[in-house]
């Protein structure tokens, strides 16, 4: 049976190629997913009610970037996930760097824009060849970078956003959330 809404168009699309995590009938209760990153260490943080529908992506698994990509002002990085979620308050593709301790901005800058790049491409393909309404023009764009600076012990603490920080809305005014282990899906979206 072919697809037809936009999540499940991406999902059948790009299954077989990449590691992704798809939930698109999640139950309430467990409306929660764990991201995981290693850099020498291992670190979590676990994204808590998150809408029910979710792909989840790990486009740093993307194995023809590295291979097919060549220059030396950023082109080849990318984030760490990216998040594309549907829900009745709205539709949403947040692109996530996780970093532990000081990161330079404009690598994280370059990471979030080589994940735009990617998922623009994706989009490009479900418009040009998948028939019907333009495709994916209602989901809105969030660009975070989750600092790690605690311990992992410290998973009860709770994260922090800056206050009155513009809208995260393109890859130059990235989120910056810094603390614990655990962030609510709502803070995500600036």
């Amino acid at each position: 049976m072919p697809a037809t809404g936009d999540m499940e168009i991406l999902n059948q699309m790009m299954s077989n190629f990449i590691h992704i995590k798809t939930q698109l009938t999640l139950p309430p209760i467990k409306n929660k997913v764990i991201l995981k990153e290693t850099n020498g260490v291992t670190y979590y943080i676990e994204l808590k009610q998150i809408p029910t529908k979710f792909i989840l992506i790990k486009p740093e698994n993307l194995d023809f970037l590295s291979k097919n990509i060549t220059g030396s002002n950023g082109e080849k990085q990318i984030s760490d996930y990216i998040l594309i979620s549907e829900s009745a308050e709205g539709k949403w593709i947040v692109y996530i760097e996780m970093k532990r301790g000081n990161a330079e901005v404009k690598k994280i800058r370059n990471q979030l824009i080589g994940s735009k790049c990617f998922i623009d491409y994706c989009k490009s393909l479900v418009n040009f060849f998948y028939e019907g309404e333009q495709h994916f023009k209602d989901f809105e764009e969030r660009y975070v970078y989750l600092n790690t600076k605690i311990e992992e012990q410290s998973i009860q603490k709770t994260t922090t956003v800056p206050p009155n920080h513009r809208l995260n809305d393109n890859p130059s005014d990235f989120l910056p959330i810094e603390g614990g282990n655990g962030v609510y899906f709502r803070k995500l979206l600036g």
